[in-house]
């Protein structure tokens, strides 16, 4: 935000003394000035003399207080952003709700669909115990026909949130996690007994037979991309995406890359849950890992890769990590046939065919974030893979320059 004045303002003072128009020179600014009229003096009567003396001070005490007045208003509207002494303030100025305003266009959503061939094994049972069987695939005798294998296509998706570090004419670069981007290549599954614990007899096995990986623009239009960098270990990937009009908006602000948060640094964070992007506000809490801290967000599916922003004391904003993820802790839960109808009783045959079931339990409340050192280094680190093929990174996205 700039301040300025529309042609130099001026204050007309009639006949000010020598003392108070010295003080009005110093005291105004540019480009505002104060102007001074000069009036013949005259030889006055006594009572007049007197009279315009007051009057003379009268007007250098209402041209003091004007020059007062200008001088704050003009300090007030300052280009230089406004500190905050709070953090309430800090999240809530309109400052700040500008930056983030900014953001938006940078923050996308990102995801992969993964297709797999599914073979299904149902066994011959004799007094409720499957037969071996060494000609079998899996070891026990299988039911005759389809029956014992059947053979379907599965379809599975993954989303999460992403940021765009770098638009050019050729490339769209973005930032997100590596976990949103994979799932394993080969998943196995086996039944369970009366008891719950698993067996060696196998339910399922899926094998992958391709990968689509897309992000999610402005108009929530679905672009194909792909992945030109991913690590494991530090989770992280750099998804590529042919730019457009809705894809040519890089995040506008700086890193932390010098700057560890602490105990209650206020930040915001971006998501992507249900293909909807979403914001919500933070504090920081030091993490007992390396190169992670967290934060009491409110994140679930959809956050992963998410941008988390520090809000700086003069309101700017700089981007402190992602959204890696959050505690989960493991329901286990009884699943029955999927034929059973609504509000219908569980026969003894029902119990035979219902299996125990285990999904992630989300934790709500908090989530790891992976700092900008990690971040640093991971961009750092892709260079050399990236310019084999044909990219080449901004040094603001570097914390130390790669010749």
């Amino acid at each position: 935000m700039s301040a300025f004045l529309r042609g130099p303002l001026s204050i007309y003072i009639e006949g000010p003394p020598p003392s108070c128009s010295s003080l009005f020179s110093e005291a105004l600014p540019m480009p505002c000035t104060a102007m001074g009229t000069k009036r013949q003096r005259k030889h006055l009567p006594g009572n007049e003399m007197v009279g315009n003396a007051n009057m003379n001070s009268s007007y250098c005490r209402v041209a003091c207080l004007l020059c007062v007045l200008l001088c704050s208003w003009v300090m007030g509207c300052s280009s230089t952003p406004p500190q905050f002494d709070d953090q309430q303030n800090r999240f809530h100025s309109p400052y700040v709700q500008q930056n983030l305003r900014a953001v938006v266009p940078s923050v996308v959503g990102v995801g992969a669909s993964f297709k797999y061939r599914v073979e299904l094994y149902r066994y011959e049972m004799v007094n409720g115990k499957a037969m071996s069987d060494t000609n079998s695939p899996t070891g026990y005798r299988l039911l005759r026909g389809t029956a014992g294998l059947s053979v379907i296509s599965r379809t599975s998706d993954t989303r999460g949130c992403g940021l765009i570090l770098q638009s050019d004419d050729r490339n769209c670069l973005v930032l997100t996690s590596q976990h949103i981007l994979s799932l394993p290549d080969t998943m196995i599954d086996f039944f369970r007994d009366d008891y719950g614990k698993l067996t060696d007899r196998l339910s399922y096995r899926a094998i992958k037979e391709y990968t689509s990986y897309y992000v999610i623009d402005l108009t929530n239009k679905f672009d194909p991309a792909s992945v030109v960098v991913a690590d494991v270990r530090s989770d992280l990937a750099l998804v590529r995406v042919d730019p457009t009009q809705a894809l040519n908006s890089e995040f506008p602000f700086g890193f932390t890359f010098q700057r560890e948060l602490t105990w209650g640094d206020p930040v915001y964070v971006f998501g992507f849950p249900q293909s909807m992007k979403q914001l919500t506000t933070a504090v920081v809490s030091p993490a007992p890992y390396a190169g992670y801290f967290a934060v009491d967000a409110v994140s679930r599916h959809g956050y992963s890769g998410g941008p988390v922003l520090y809000v700086r004391p003069n309101g700017e904003l700089e981007l402190a990590g992602i959204i890696r993820s959050v505690p989960a802790s493991k329901l286990r839960y009884i699943l029955p046939p999927p034929d059973l109808p609504m509000g219908g009783s569980l026969t003894v045959e029902d119990l035979r065919n219902s299996i125990v079931a285990e999904d992630d339990l989300i934790e709500y409340g908090s989530a790891y974030v992976v700092g900008m050192e990690k971040i640093g280094k991971f961009l750092q680190e892709s260079v050399p893979q990236l310019r084999r093929q044909g990219i080449s990174l901004s040094r603001r996205l570097l914390p130390f320059i790669v010749e």
